[in-house]
């Protein structure tokens, strides 16, 4: 089962399958869907979508036993997940190959080739709202067959 994730306010949305290496991290994460929270981006390391303050369950994984990749050498459209003290995630999407920050994150998904180009207009948008505009996004995060 795919992840959908979607920003209503610019009608774009891109579908994730899970990484086959951190399976059992992709099914822990969609067990709790759906989540919400703002959009952001990153201010330093590059073309990154950042979306904070996820209220996700317990974690039962130790980050040691989790496949982690780069940010720098990560494809365009890996999404990556960060959990803190207090289950509370971080989800990461690489929209594109100018990410300077070399720093590993656990894998739980790719955003399929078709939504790729979905993805870097995401980015754009909020870089812009973020830095030029002043808007902000919703982003919400749902199982695929429970996207209307």
């Amino acid at each position: 089962m795919n992840l959908i994730i979607s920003w209503p306010k610019i009608n774009l949305q891109c579908s994730v399958e899970p990484y086959i290496k951190n399976k059992q991290l992709y099914d822990w994460f969609i067990s709790g869907l759906p989540y919400n929270s703002i959009q952001g981006h990153a201010v330093v390391s590059g073309d990154l979508l950042y979306t904070k303050n996820i209220y996700v369950p317990q974690i039962l994984y130790n980050y040691d036993q989790l496949y982690n990749e780069l940010l720098t050498e990560a494809p365009v459209g890996r999404v990556f997940i960060n959990v803190s003290r207090g289950n509370v995630g971080t989800i990461m999407i690489k929209y594109s190959e100018a990410i300077t920050e070399d720093m590993p994150y656990p894998v739980i998904g790719q955003v399929i080739e078709k939504d790729l180009i979905a993805i870097k207009k995401v980015g754009n948008i909020v870089w812009d709202g973020h830095y030029n505009s002043k808007h902000y996004y919703l982003c919400d995060f749902k199982k695929e067959s429970s996207y209307e």
